[in-house]
C-alpha cells in the first residue's frame, strides 16, 4: 500500500507543446461576396445601354406596321423583298407592331466620313472602330399618311438604294427609272447655242446694213475654181488586203449586234419573269388578307 502511495503521488511529466498551429490543407475555399465589396463586381454584370446599341448591325430597316389593320402579312413581304435584294448589304430588317393606320418605313444608318490623314505615329495594322450607333441618322423612306397608300416595291427599293448604295444598278427595276441629266452640262451647251445664234445674227445684220460702192473691188477675192476642182480627184482603188479587212470588220460588227439583240431579248425576259413573280406575291398577299377575315379597324384605317 506504502509503495502504490509513493507511486501515485509522483508528479506526471507535462506534454510537449506543439512547435506550430495544425493545419487542414494549402487550398483555401472561396469566400462569398459581400454586398458592396470588389470581389465578383466584374463578373455577371449586364451591359449598359450605350453598349447594347453599339451590337445593333447598320443599315437597319424598320417597317411599323398597324396590327390592327392586319398589315403585318404586307410588311413581311417587303421585307422579304428588300432582303432578296440588297442581302448583306443591310445590317438587319425589324418589324415593329404598332396602332393608328401607320405604314411606315425607315432607315437608319452612317453616313460616310471623310477618312482621317495617316500619321507616321499610327500602326499598320491598326483597324479602325466600328461607327457607333448615336451617330446613326433615321431617315423615312416611305409613310402611308404622306405619300399616300403603300409604295411599289421598286419604289422602295429605289430609295433604299439612293441611301445605301447610290452607285449601284438594279437592272429591270431601273428600267423606267431613267437617270437625270447634269444640270451644268445641259446649262453650258445651251448657253454656247445661244452665243452662237446671237453671233450669226449680228453678222448678218452687219452685211445687210453695210453700204456697196459702184466701181470698187471687193475687199475680198472670190475663190478660185481651180481650188474647188481638186476635190473631184479620182479616189485610189482599193486593194485585195484592204477589201478583206473591211469584210472580216462587217462580220464581226454583225456578231456583235447579234450578241446585243441575243442579251437584250435576254434582259427583257428576265424582266418579265420577275414583274410575274411579283404578281404573285401581290395576289397571296391580298388572298391572305381576305381570308383572314374582317375585325374591327382603327379609326385612321377606315
Amino acid at each position: 500500500m506504502i509503495g502504490k502511495e509513493k507511486m501515485s503521488a509522483e508528479p506526471k511529466p507535462p506534454l510537449p507543446l506543439p512547435s506550430s498551429p495544425p493545419t487542414v490543407g494549402a487550398t483555401t475555399l472561396p469566400q462569398p461576396a459581400q454586398p458592396g465589396g470588389t470581389h465578383g463586381d466584374d463578373e455577371g454584370r449586364l451591359p449598359s445601354r450605350p453598349a447594347v446599341d453599339a451590337q445593333i448591325p447598320l443599315p437597319r430597316v424598320t417597317i411599323k406596321f398597324c396590327t390592327q389593320c392586319k398589315w403585318m402579312l404586307r410588311a413581311a413581304y417587303y421585307a422579304q423583298e428588300l432582303l432578296s435584294t440588297f442581302s448583306t448589304s443591310l445590317g438587319e430588317v425589324a418589324l415593329q407592331p404598332a396602332t393608328g393606320g401607320v405604314f411606315v418605313v425607315q432607315i437608319h444608318h452612317v453616313p460616310p466620313t471623310p477618312e482621317p490623314a495617316s500619321s507616321s505615329s499610327a500602326g499598320v495594322g491598326t483597324v479602325p472602330p466600328p461607327p457607333a450607333a448615336a451617330a446613326a441618322l433615321a431617315r423615312t423612306l416611305w409613310d402611308r399618311k404622306v405619300d399616300g397608300g403603300f409604295p411599289e416595291t421598286k419604289e422602295l427599293k429605289r430609295r433604299l438604294r439612293d441611301v445605301i448604295e447610290p452607285g449601284r444598278n438594279l437592272g429591270h427595276v431601273d428600267r423606267d427609272y431613267p437617270p437625270r441629266p447634269a444640270p451644268a452640262a445641259s446649262a453650258s451647251v445651251r448657253d454656247a447655242t445661244v452665243e452662237e445664234k446671237g453671233e450669226t445674227a449680228s453678222a448678218r445684220q452687219e452685211s445687210v446694213g453695210r453700204p456697196v460702192e459702184v466701181g470698187t473691188p471687193p475687199s475680198q477675192p472670190r475663190p478660185s475654181p481651180k481650188i474647188t476642182a481638186t476635190s473631184t480627184a479620182p479616189e485610189p482603188k482599193e486593194s485585195a488586203v484592204d477589201k478583206v479587212e473591211r469584210i472580216i470588220r462587217k462580220m464581226v460588227e454583225a456578231e456583235a449586234e447579234r450578241e446585243k439583240r441575243a442579251a437584250e431579248s435576254e434582259a427583257k425576259e428576265k424582266a418579265a419573269a420577275a414583274e410575274r413573280v411579283d404578281l404573285a406575291h401581290r395576289a397571296a398577299v391580298s388572298a391572305a388578307a381576305d381570308l383572314a377575315g374582317s375585325e374591327p379597324k382603327c379609326e385612321d384605317c377606315q
